[in-house]
């Protein structure tokens, strides 16, 4: 599991199968959650490598990411280095970012409130430092289709403190926030073929026809 391997493993996960794919996945639906980001102030909070602070970047935002692992906020500046964009992390917890108020136009948390036991907390803090009318875009895994399948049988994949996510409680937790404007359900089946064919389709009928298979669940809360 990503968000507790070695940081070169870690980043490792989403450039081979069947990571490639769902990182794919994962990283169209962002995006669509986020809006547009160009020119915008953008947090990536939890970023781990910075897989997704990257992907925001390359959109035109001035992307910067926080995480408490300093070994892989190392590894993400020296990928950033190497791609040519600004290596804007920070060493800081989620549950006490250390930015002021108001000082993003968008935050993203990508499988990140999963692994916290106060998420309401981590939701307080990313509103926070929101501006008004500012979006906050959260990717979150459930117990449900064939990855989470595979994790209730295999207990012993070095998933420790994951507790995934329904929609209806993503939901709940965002409405502090602002209104809840999107939901989107990610099915993700670990077939990395599709994804080479362009197959993001099927994505989106599965989950319309079976959405308690869903294996993540995203949604975005514009902060009122």
């Amino acid at each position: 599991m990503r968000r507790s391997a070695e940081p070169r493993a870690y980043e490792a996960w989403y450039h081979r199968p069947p990571g490639l794919w769902a990182a794919r996945l994962e990283a169209r639906t962002l995006l669509e959650l986020t809006g547009p980001v160009a020119g915008l102030q953008v947090l990536d909070a939890g970023c781990g490598t910075g897989y997704f602070t990257r992907l925001l970047a390359t959109q035109g935002a001035r992307a910067w990411g926080v995480d408490r692992d300093v070994d892989r906020l190392l590894l993400a500046r020296e990928l950033a280095h190497r791609g040519g964009l600004p290596q804007l992390f920070v060493a800081g917890d989620i549950l006490s970012l250390p930015f002021r108020d108001q000082s993003f136009d968008v935050v993203a948390m990508v499988t990140v409130l999963e692994f916290q036991e106060d998420r309401s907390r981590a939701l307080a803090e990313a509103a926070r430092v929101l501006r008004p009318g500012g979006r906050l875009a959260v990717l979150a895994l459930t117990s449900g289709g064939l990855w989470g399948l595979g994790r209730k049988l295999r207990p012993r994949l070095p998933y420790s403190g994951l507790k995934p996510l329904r929609e209806a409680e993503l939901a709940f937790l965002l409405a502090p926030v602002g209104p809840v404007r999107t939901i989107r359900f990610l099915y993700a089946p670990p077939w990395p073929f599709l994804s080479q064919r362009g197959f993001f389709w099927l994505d989106a009928l599965l989950a319309a026809l079976r959405p308690g298979l869903a294996s993540m669940v995203g949604a975005v809360a514009r902060k009122g």
